[in-house]
């Protein structure tokens, strides 16, 4: 069995391959806010609810997909990417930021988001033996 996971704002949805419809675990300000993780325990303690058990041999392969609103993104001119690339960063709001390029339609684009929540959701997931094997972009 895998597993896709959609993180948004103030949710998670999460798609079995073996079911027919998702899962979406809403996720209290009290745990999740501002794109930050702020109660890893708590987080844990509501994804638990949500998340399949996985016999202790097994790991279930999770690809976690961000949603639009969890990214930034900028179109890249050319000849000005590194300037552009640098702007967005200097003007994000988060400590750790992780950052992304490709083209989408023929336009490059610069995607980034926080670095912390992405690594407090593995976390999570990777303590209920969900092994996290990409993390991508609505976008992409």
């Amino acid at each position: 069995m895998n597993i896709l996971i959609v993180v948004k704002r103030q949710s998670l949805q999460l798609f079995y391959s073996d079911r027919n419809l998702p899962v979406t675990c809403l996720v209290p300000e009290t745990a999740m806010k501002d794109l930050e993780i702020i109660n890893e325990k708590e987080f844990d303690t509501l994804l638990s609810k949500y998340l399949l058990p996985v016999a202790p041999k097994m790991l279930i392969q999770t690809i976690l997909l961000l949603d639009n609103d969890v990214c930034f993104s900028t179109k890249l001119e050319p000849g000005k990417e590194e300037e552009i690339k640098k702007a967005q960063l200097d003007a994000s709001p988060f400590l750790h930021v992780v950052s992304t390029s490709f083209s989408v339609e023929g336009n490059a684009l610069f995607i980034t988001t926080n670095q912390d929540l992405i690594q407090s959701v593995g976390r999570v997931l990777e303590s209920h033996r969900y092994a996290v094997l990409a993390v991508c972009p609505w976008q992409v």
